[in-house]
């Protein structure tokens, strides 16, 4: 209940401030770490999958950040003071009013200078959002090894332009690579428990799953193919406003295994997640299997010639996801499953699996307990094993 009024309470102030004004507002970008590739028609361009959120800055919204603490005060009874800062930290782009209609333009260091202009955010669905396909030209260092480099967005505003950078991780068409979950897969984050979550996700200090660090570290290494790195993609269920949280988790804790975090734009006018978010049930369940499956799918086009293994748990929808992405996508792409058995929901686990798994060979599905993650470094995952 506790997790319900709050969720309702953060993404209601925002519509408020979002009104038409006279006044002529200060916006800010929040870019998120994109996935890069070749371009099909042509070898030494490159495109970018970029996702922005452009909202007004805090300035002159001192007054919503004392609502936001006092929310928090109130519905979780919050008390000391370290972990009430902590949780307006993390919970700051809920409450961050979007700018619809606005428009963004991107450049990368290194390549030709001309800038690449997004399509404008939205106006009602995903407002202030943007997800786009963009071309960052050629560019002059050979793309035939994965790399990493800075992207800058510059989001055009009548009363400043304010910049975002982010990360963007280039792979080549070929290779491996690592489909992640991240909530009770590399982090505790207590799913299972609405409350117990909430808690986590605002205050506690993030905790990785022990031994899915390293596991992760040999994995960067052991999916090396043609001194190609293999491409790490994060794929959650969590809201983008998460994002500078999740990212800083994954860059302290999977330093070696960093790539881009793919995450669902969450507003109050998109009904839809709301309903997945906030309710329990066939519907909301199939609503957030649709939306992972769907993630896939976008790897999949990006990386038709990548062989991927995919790593999740059993706390949410992850077996039936990868169970349905090894029979859509084939085993060439999805290489091998390992889920992560969770103590308290061990309770019909077998008759899940089995079901779940009943038309995918034993050979490429593993479910493992906490106890077996350091002797899974062993596996020669490249070489078929799993």
């Amino acid at each position: 209940m506790k997790f319900n009024c709050l969720a309702v309470h953060l993404l209601s102030i925002p519509l408020v401030y979002a009104l038409p004004s006279p006044l002529q507002r200060v916006s800010s970008t929040l870019l998120l770490n994109a996935l890069a590739y070749q371009s099909p028609e042509s070898p030494t361009e490159i495109i970018a999958e970029i996702e922005s959120f452009v909202h007004l800055t805090d300035t002159g919204l001192s007054p919503f950040r004392a609502a936001l603490r006092t929310l928090l005060q109130e519905t979780l009874h919050i008390t000391d003071p370290n972990q009430l800062n902590t949780a307006v930290e993390r919970t700051k782009y809920f409450p961050a009013v979007p700018v619809p209609n606005a428009q963004t333009t991107i450049s990368l260091a290194g390549c030709t200078e001309k800038k690449t202009r997004l399509p404008r955010t939205g106006l009602f669905k995903n407002i202030g959002f943007v997800s786009a396909s963009a071309s960052i030209y050629s560019c002059r260092f050979p793309l035939d090894k994965s790399r990493t480099f800075q992207i800058t967005a510059d989001a055009e505003n009548p009363a400043i332009h304010a910049t975002a950078t982010a990360t963007v991780f280039f792979s080549p068409p070929k290779g491996f690579g690592v489909i992640s979950d991240i909530d009770d897969t590399v982090k505790i984050s207590n799913v299972h428990d609405k409350n117990l979550m909430l808690s986590t996700m605002l205050y506690h200090e993030s905790v990785a799953v022990p031994g899915m660090p390293e596991l992760y570290t040999s994995l960067s290494k052991s999916l090396i193919a043609d001194n190609i790195l293999p491409q790490f993609v994060y794929i959650s269920g969590s809201p983008f406003q998460l994002f500078p949280f999740l990212s800083s988790f994954i860059e302290q804790h999977f330093q070696n295994a960093n790539g881009p975090i793919l995450l669902r734009p969450f507003s109050i006018t998109n009904p839809r997640f709301l309903f997945d978010l906030l309710w329990k049930g066939a519907k909301a369940d199939q609503g957030k299997l649709d939306y992972k499956l769907g993630q896939i799918e976008r790897v999949n086009k990006i990386y038709p010639e990548k062989g991927f293994l995919l790593i999740g748990d059993e706390g949410e929808q992850d077996p039936e996801v990868y169970a349905k992405a090894y029979h859509k996508f084939g085993e060439r792409f999805v290489r091998c499953i390992w889920i992560r058995t969770i103590k308290d929901k061990s309770e019909g686990r077998e008759v899940r699996m089995d079901t779940v798994f009943k038309d995918i060979p034993k050979t490429k599905y593993r479910l493992f307990e906490d106890h077996q993650i350091p002797g899974m470094q062993k596996i020669d995952v490249a070489g078929g094993k799993c």
